[in-house]
């Protein structure tokens, strides 16, 4: 990462205008309320000095180009390309056929590859934000299921539906394999 040479509180652009204090926090964005942000609005697609900023905090590789749904994007050639995976390749070499890249810093806009672990699809849906069950609570919801518990009861306590329940004792969710 090369040092940047525009002052905080200008668009990095490098357009030279002031940027705006942000209105909210929104890290994966970099945005903390009360502070100036890193762009004036649709400034973010111009070619910048900086590809990434380094968080301190989290060591992530914040991405400081185009975004879309939260993950940076970049033109390599003649074509765009998922900057996290761009990265990833330099330091890896290609993602292995049938797997994707998971951030486990959680932060979409990170390139950092040491954020970055290649795995199946099912297994990043199972790490994603939306997931209430993690790889153990399966496991314990498949002991409490054969030690006679009622399905409601484990559903409840694990804040899912019974129909999960039934998919993880079935094997249809979280399979043991």
């Amino acid at each position: 990462m090369q040092d940047n040479p525009i002052p905080y509180g200008w668009c990095q652009c490098g357009c030279g205008e002031r940027t705006p204090l942000a209105t909210r926090t929104n890290r994966r964005r970099g945005l903390v309320k009360g502070r100036p942000t890193r762009y004036l609005p649709t400034h973010q697609c111009r070619q910048s000095g900086v590809d990434y900023l380094v968080d301190p905090e989290t060591g992530c590789w914040v991405w400081q180009l185009a975004l879309s749904k939260g993950y940076g994007y970049a033109r390599r050639g003649n074509r765009f390309q998922v900057a996290h995976r761009w990265y990833y390749e330099q330091v890896n070499g290609p993602v292995p056929a049938g797997l994707e890249l998971d951030h486990l810093c959680r932060n979409r806009a990170c390139v950092n590859p040491d954020h970055l672990e290649a795995v199946s699809h099912a297994e990043n849906l199972r790490r994603g934000a939306s997931s209430k069950l993690t790889k153990a609570a399966a496991a314990e919801i498949r002991q409490l299921h054969s030690a006679g518990w009622a399905r409601r009861d484990i559903a409840a306590a694990y804040d899912v539906c019974p129909t999960t329940v039934t998919d993880v004792t079935s094997g249809r969710r979280w399979a043991t394999a």
